[in-house]
């Protein structure tokens, strides 16, 4: 089992290197804004993503200890299934801050100012809760089905979102108040909310079912590579997870 092992440990480090570059996010964040430390914060997809990173790397840290100890894979299936999520979220947040970045036929040095913690929300913390997830989560085999699980939670994200945006559309504040909550242009989906971006209500619709097909196309992707790796450089030595933490040794996710 030397293969899990080193897998382990690469992953243990890895762990550790996000809950620093968590850290940092938070700093620099909350260094530059005071008003960041705030409920109103987690409507950004980004924030969100790291924190479903840092609660992953927390938890991959104590698995990583216990299966290097133990020497076989002890990976719950939540626990794999939070990491999942958050290189899902990871990507998109890298994708999404790329098309800021170049977007508009100018380019955009915000995206990457550390001195906002914008270089480490938008690459820092996803890049590294993608690679790991690809190439050092040493899960059984994860089903097909395991792709619609991100996807799930983006959509959650989105109607709770758009539910909150239409409670303050017709509230005391109108168009206005809604429009400045919106975290991103595309849920301004009345032409009142619209009018503020200078868009249509059908492109910001478009926007909005494209941003949950993506969801889906980055958690296909990911959940792909990540069984293309361990099925040329990993194979079938790694154990399961044992039946007192989640499955039996013979069970799959």
């Amino acid at each position: 089992m030397k293969q899990t092992k080193r897998l382990n440990i690469v992953g243990l480090i890895c762990n550790l290197l996000m809950l620093a570059a968590v850290a940092c996010c938070f700093y620099f964040a909350a260094s530059s804004n005071s008003k960041f430390i705030s409920v109103d914060t987690l409507k950004y997809y980004p924030v969100l993503g790291t924190i479903v990173s840092a609660l992953g790397a927390f938890l991959m840290i104590w698995s990583n200890i216990v299966s290097i100890s133990k020497k076989r894979d002890c990976t719950p299936r939540l626990f794999f299934t939070i990491r999942f999520l958050s290189a899902v979220m990871g990507t998109i947040a890298l994708l999404g801050a790329l098309a800021l970045m170049f977007g508009q036929n100018k380019f955009n040095p915000d995206v990457y100012n550390y001195e906002t913690g914008a270089l480490f929300f938008n690459f820092v913390v996803p890049g590294i809760s993608i690679l790991q997830f690809i190439f050092f989560e040493i899960q059984p085999q994860a089903k097909f089905r395991k792709t619609f699980e991100p996807f799930i939670a983006t959509l959650i994200y989105g109607c709770a979102i758009l539910i909150t945006f239409i409670i303050i559309n017709a509230g005391e504040g109108g168009a206005k108040a809604a429009h400045d909550f919106a975290p991103y242009f595309f849920f301004c989906i009345t032409p009142e909310t619209a009018a503020f971006d200078k868009t249509e209500v059908w492109q910001n619709a478009v926007w909005l079912v494209g941003s949950l097909v993506i969801s889906y196309i980055a958690a296909f992707v990911i959940w792909g590579l990540n069984r293309l790796f361990h099925t040329i450089f990993v194979g079938v030595e790694i154990n399961s997870v044992p039946e007192e933490i989640g499955a039996t040794e013979e069970s799959e996710i």
